[in-house]
Formats: C-alpha cells, structure tokens, sequence
C-alpha cells in the first residue's frame, strides 16, 4: 500500500490573470488577428472619400483645373509665341530668323518635364478623391502629352522651317503635329466640361484654342 507521502496531489494550474492584459496573454494569436483587422480599418476610413457638398466639388474642381491649366500654359504660352514668330518671319513682317529660332528651342524645351517643374508637376498631380467619378486624370493625360510630346516635336519642326524655309514636308509635320495637339486639347477640356456639368458648375476654359494648324502661315 503506498505511503502518505506517495499520494501527492498535483499542483493546480496557475490562473490566468483577469482583465484585458491576462486575455490578450493567454490569446496572443487571437489578439494579433484583431489588432490587424482593427489597423486596416482605421485606413481604409481614413482614405475614404469624404462625401462634399456641391460647393465642395464645385470648388475642388475649379482648383484643379485652375492648377492644370497653369501647367500647361507654361508651355503653351511659350508655343503661342514661337507660332506668332514664325508667321512673321513668313509674312515678312521680320526678317529676324534667328531670334526666331532662339524661342522655337526654348520653347521645345520649356514644355519638356526636364526643362519646366510645371510640366513635371502636370504629371504628377492627381485630381480630388471627391471628383474621382470624372476621371479627371485623363483629362490631365492628355495634356501632358499634348506638351511633353506633341509641341516639343512641333517647335522641332518650326525650327527645320525657320532654317529651310518652304520645306513642304516639314510643314506638312508640323501641321500635322499642331492638328493632334488641337485634338488632346479638346479631349482634355470635354472631360473638365462633363465634370462640370456633373457638380452643375460653370465649364472653365484650358486656353489652348490658339494652337491649331489652321493659325500657321505657309
């Protein structure tokens, strides 16, 4: 028969500590999951758009557009110029080629990301989360390319013009060149103008109508 101190009775388990800090303890697997879950959805509302009013919108959108409009207009002004010096040259109302030439290559390169922060800022930027519906960052696309692409090969072409003149098939280029800007133009303001229409605001113009081949001389 086993003796008194044979039957000796197992110690009973440490309890758990009451309270948040002991459950977290003896679920840590648990917890952890919770504390993700709970993480995530502090985001997902923090970058939720917020729901605007109709001035809101109206005013987020007159913003953007006014900012847009300002970047591309850093090279577009500078086309405008370089166009309006060309006809001149053509027209004999100058006969200064080569300060001509001088705004065709600054030109060409103030409506390069390199050479303009404007046109870098017109690539980087990304309209309000509350017009996200509008899809204005297509809008603003086109006009990147409209500058970045279009008038750098553009002032490319008035500069081959301006050294030889009456060259047809570089005029033929250019005008060419000068249609497909008008055409990202107009693309680029219809999406502003639905948006507009959409928060029933007033459309704003880009100012770009200038640039078109039927302003060229020759």
């Amino acid at each position: 028969m086993p003796s008194p101190v044979d039957l000796q009775v197992p110690a009973a388990p440490e309890p758990v500590k009451a309270g948040l800090g002991g459950w977290v303890r003896g679920h840590r697997r648990t917890s952890a999951v919770a504390a993700v879950v709970v993480t995530l959805a502090v985001v997902a509302a923090a970058d939720w758009p917020h729901k605007a009013t109709r001035g809101q919108l109206q005013g987020d959108l007159a913003d953007y557009v006014t900012q847009v409009r300002a970047d591309v207009l850093s090279c577009g002004m500078e086309v405008e110029e370089t166009l309006s010096a060309y006809n001149q040259i053509m027209a004999g109302v100058s006969s200064d080629r080569e300060t001509a030439i001088g705004i065709a290559d600054r030109t060409a390169l103030d409506c390069t990301p390199a050479g303009n922060d404007k046109i870098l800022d017109l690539a980087a930027t990304q309209p309000p989360r509350s017009l996200a519906i509008y899809h204005l960052e297509l809008g603003t696309s086109q006009l990147y390319g409209w500058a970045s692409t279009d008038a750098v090969v553009a002032m490319q072409d008035i500069h081959a013009l301006l050294v030889s003149p009456a060259d047809p098939v570089k005029l033929a280029d250019v005008k060419v060149r000068l249609g497909d800007m008008q055409q990202r133009a107009a693309s680029a303001q219809a999406i502003f103008d639905a948006a507009a229409a959409g928060v029933a605001g007033a459309p704003q113009s880009l100012s770009l109508d200038a640039v078109r081949p039927g302003v060229l001389v020759g």
